[in-house]
């Protein structure tokens, strides 16, 4: 549903998708990996095979942050 909906957007004409991360340093480390990491993957890269930038918004930078940088590839990044 998020996929469709992030390529629908693309579609109707947006310039660039913000994913939105709220769960990134608050669930335990193994558990985003197996659980969210995944669907983060999968929406980004979605939005960019449809040649639109994205933009990672991590709601809290938390412990955690640094440990997914390899594993995140996004054109902008943003913090609170």
């Amino acid at each position: 549903m998020a996929i469709h909906y992030a390529v629908e957007q693309v579609r109707a004409g947006i310039q660039a998708f913000e994913l939105f991360d709220t769960h990134l340093g608050v669930v335990p480390l193994e558990l985003y990996k197996e659980l969210f990491l995944p669907a983060v993957q999968r929406i980004t890269n979605a939005v960019r095979n449809e040649g639109v930038p994205v933009i990672y918004f991590r709601r809290r930078r938390g412990c955690f942050a640094r440990k997914y940088r390899p594993s995140l590839t996004f054109d902008r990044q943003s913090n609170h």
